[in-house]
């Protein structure tokens, strides 16, 4: 497998990271000339994880790298590259070349390969080509769906799980190219996503593209297309009028475990309409916010809201910002929406239709369905129902196979232990289509506080949306305390639902992964 990552190493030093060791000093003496606050940020990374050991290796340009001289020379004539390192930073101590036979996966930290561009008109600067880091411990940062990347350090290989962080260089690739190449990495792991690829589908019928000047909204959408990944984006430069809020978007993308794009307009009085756009792929998860309750309560009085985004107890994106480095948190409502031009959620495969429309349709079964359930007969059922009057209900939307579903049934256990009958299971397991929508329903204190729920509505991921409503049934099961509805007719509002009993009586937990 030829991957940048894997290139042999030419020279190798081991560092000892550890205190009074000076990261600022360190940068300084090995990259002169120079501000290179994201490759200090490497190095912030490292210390949060108690980093003791730098393994830092010259090594030969293979994969991406090589590809990217290729590229490069054809771009600027008399154009060398001055260098390639690798970086692995270990939270064991390791003084040998022999101790790297002893280190493990989990003692590995991070890496990065940073590689330096030489063009004659300018000073020669050296940039992060790629790095993973684990993600930092704390409980409420949630990042769905790392990857593992394979790199080497000295003669062994390792993985680390991570979102691959990248950077542009000004020359051949801009901040769209990195933030792009930053998500696929995940989604296409065995491939090291040239970015002579992405420029050439980029230039296609556009004369004078030039890649250091970055992608507009349509050129992203081709190297999307050409790598066959699905999404929903929203272009607010060409529609600011009916709008989807771009945290609702970008939430859509990230907890399906593969994140999304934000483009946004800089301001200030040197910006002349510059624009950024940065990778996001996780997010912190405030289990005592005010807004969800408040904003219902006091600023939505008499509108039809309906129910509860679980995206409102999201305080900070997770993501990277090639400028400043990887990993990094954005507030939520930092960006204000006149600021933000563009926005792109990747979406499952094997779905013809986006979370967000999933999330509607889950509102309109609900509804629908929630006044043929007998509240007399569980308790749950009354509060549930009470919650949906004060359209104080909140959803929460992830994709999921077959098997996950029943997987996911098997192992819930309610408030009073109880376990689903596997007579039901082994039903679903024959009669459930294979790709689902699964729409969570819960209420705020039990969502926020004891991460559990009242049940959900499945939906076929796989049934087109158009027309509208389909001819083949949307919706397939819903789920409360004690009940099954089964869907037997094609429309959202059908009543015609085959009743089943559950064993789960109560509340039961999230989904997890």
């Amino acid at each position: 497998m030829c991957l940048g990552r894997l290139g042999q190493s030419i020279d190798i030093n081991l560092v000892d990271i550890r205190q009074p060791f000076s990261n600022f000093l360190f940068v300084d003496t090995l990259l002169p000339n120079g501000d290179y606050g994201a490759v200090r940020r490497l190095f912030s990374l490292a210390r949060r994880g108690d980093g003791k050991t730098l393994i830092l290796e010259d090594i030969e340009a293979v994969g991406a790298v090589a590809d990217e001289i290729v590229e490069l020379s054809t771009l600027f004539p008399g154009y060398h590259c001055d260098g390639v390192k690798r970086l692995t930073f270990w939270k064991q101590s390791c003084t040998s070349t022999q101790g790297i036979e002893h280190l493990s996966d989990e003692d590995l930290l991070g890496y990065a390969i940073i590689k330096q561009d030489v063009v004659s008109d300018r000073p020669p600067v050296w940039h992060i080509f790629e790095s993973v880091f684990r993600k930092y411990p704390h409980e409420h940062n949630c990042v769905p769906g790392e990857a593992p990347f394979m790199v080497r350090s000295g003669n062994r290989i390792f993985t680390v799980n991570g979102v691959m962080y990248c950077q542009q260089n000004g020359l051949n690739k801009a901040c769209a190219q990195v933030a792009l190449r930053s998500l696929l990495s995940r989604i296409l792991l065995n491939e090291d996503l040239p970015y002579s690829i992405m420029n050439q589908i980029a230039g296609e019928n556009n004369p004078g593209f030039n890649p250091a000047e970055g992608l507009d909204t349509n050129q992203i959408r081709c190297i999307l297309d050409h790598y066959k990944i699905l999404y929903d984006d929203f272009d607010y430069m060409a529609d600011n009028t009916a709008a989807i809020p771009y945290s609702r978007i970008l939430y859509a993308g990230i907890e399906n475990s593969l994140g999304g794009l934000l483009g946004f307009e800089l301001s200030g009085a040197g910006a002349h309409g510059e624009k950024h756009i940065i990778p996001f792929y996780g997010h912190t998860f405030n289990q005592d916010t005010w807004v969800p309750r408040a904003g219902l309560a006091y600023f939505h009085v008499g509108e039809n809201t309906r129910y509860i985004s679980s995206e409102e107890w999201l305080s900070s994106f997770i993501g990277h910002d090639d400028n400043f480095g990887s990993n990094y948190c954005v507030p939520r409502k930092f960006l204000e929406y006149g600021q933000v031009k563009y926005v792109v959620a990747l979406r499952p495969p094997n779905t013809e239709y986006g979370a967000i429309e999933a999330e509607a349709i889950a509102v309109d079964c609900l509804y629908s369905t929630i006044h043929f359930l007998r509240p007399h007969d569980n308790y749950w059922i009354r509060r549930l129902i009470h919650h949906i009057g004060e359209q104080d209900v909140v959803l929460r939307t992830l994709c999921l196979n077959r098997n996950q579903y029943v997987g996911h049934l098997r192992e819930c256990r309610d408030w009073t232990s109880n376990s689903e009958a596997e007579a039901i299971l082994d039903r679903f397991v024959k009669v459930l289509p294979e790709h689902l929508w699964m729409v969570e329903i819960s209420i705020p204190e039990l969502f926020s506080a004891n991460y559990r729920k009242l049940g959900e509505l499945v939906l076929d991921a796989r049934v087109s949306l158009v027309p509208y409503p389909p001819d083949e049934p949307l919706w397939v099961i819903a789920r409360f305390p004690g009940t099954y509805l089964i869907n037997q007719s094609p429309t959202t509002s059908s009543t015609s639902f085959l009743i089943l009993p559950s064993a789960l009586e109560s509340h039961t937990p999230l989904y997890r992964g």
